[in-house]
């Protein structure tokens, strides 16, 4: 996807990459915000003494461990998904910000592409657990906002030159990247245990 929208590649076509970005970025912010939203109220459903009982917390943190074993043992190929991907026949077709903004709601829903961490399934979790509205729409927020970022390392992508360099960067960290990911499930389940044994 990052090939896709590019200084480089939006010039080539004519459009703005700094309109195409924004309209990326708040596809992404939005969409994520309204499966918080949705999933936020859902939970409400169910009432805060079930929520943070300790067989629910005890079963996020099963999950949370499991989800963390899949991701280690399989690189994230092991995790349920399926394989779609954005639509680059959209590339060119229609106008730059239309695109952004198209691919920006599909990735910011998270689950109607293919998912490679375990991750946003924890966030899910966590928008549902929380039990407030207003609540799974901050985390979708800050989702949505987290899985826009790496279109910002493009912005000064102008040459061919140029966006080979980012993308050779891009490849440096993504070892870390999956670090950091596993990092976050497992200091989750560790909080989620704690959280529950002190009740």
């Amino acid at each position: 996807m990052l090939s896709s929208i590019s200084p480089l590649g939006e010039r080539s076509r004519g459009s703005s990459f700094t309109r195409t970005a924004l309209a990326y970025v708040v596809g992404s912010a939005l969409a994520a915000v309204l499966v918080g939203v949705v999933l936020g109220g859902l939970g409400s459903l169910v009432g805060d003494d079930v929520r943070a009982s300790t067989p629910v917390l005890a079963a996020l943190a099963l999950l949370l461990v499991i989800g963390l074993v899949l991701d280690i043992r399989s690189g994230g190929d092991g995790v349920p998904s399926w394989r779609r991907q954005v639509d680059r026949e959209w590339i060119g077709r229609y106008r730059g910000w239309v695109t952004g903004l198209g691919f920006g709601l599909q990735l910011g829903l998270g689950f109607v592409t293919i998912i490679t961490s375990t991750t946003t399934y924890a966030v899910y979790l966590a928008e549902l657990l929380t039990g407030r509205w207003w609540a799974g729409a901050f985390i979708g927020l800050v989702f949505g906002l987290v899985r826009a970022v790496p279109l910002a390392l493009v912005r000064r992508a102008e040459t061919p030159q140029r966006l080979h360099e980012v993308f050779a960067g891009l490849d440096s960290w993504a070892a870390p990247a999956d670090m950091v990911a596993r990092a976050s499930l497992g200091i989750s389940a560790v909080v989620v245990i704690v959280v529950g044994a002190l009740g």
